[in-house]
């Protein structure tokens, strides 16, 4: 299962839990129909996977291929360290430029991952940023 967003002419795909065939298949299909866009780039955030099917790579470094012949590169943003292995035993991980956040692969683009924060203080960053500094005050 997946979510996708466009964030700075970028497209986000937010996948998560286990992802199987099904999955490949839809993402393939959305991924196809919003290249026509002419996205600067994609990203897949995998912070929530729990586990990919290894056939499923395959799949995934076809659609980098045909993302790249549409001028897109595919970043992978957030894998656990158990599918970061998964990738590495088939050999995905040659393929895509992988980063331990979001923020990272949206940077690698040339664009800033900080969106201007809410002036209500509401923005979740801001908030964890604050949280160790009242802990610190408090100690």
């Amino acid at each position: 299962m997946f979510i996708v967003r466009e964030r700075k002419g970028l497209l986000i795909f937010t996948l998560n839990g286990d992802v199987g065939h099904e999955d490949m298949a839809s993402f393939e299909e959305e991924l196809d129909s919003r290249l026509s866009h002419k996205p600067k780039g994609i990203v897949l955030q995998m912070d929530s996977v729990e586990h990919v099917n290894y056939q499923c790579l395959q799949r995934l470094v076809h659609c980098g291929r045909v993302a790249g012949r549409s001028g897109a590169e595919i970043k992978i943003a957030g894998p656990c360290r158990y599918v970061r292995d998964i990738m590495k035993f088939v050999g995905a991980d040659r393929h895509f430029r992988i980063f331990a956040t979001l923020a990272q692969a949206i940077e690698s683009f040339g664009l800033p991952e900080a969106e201007p924060a809410a002036k209500t203080g509401t923005d979740r960053t801001a908030v964890q940023q604050r949280v160790p500094a009242v802990v610190m005050a408090a100690v």
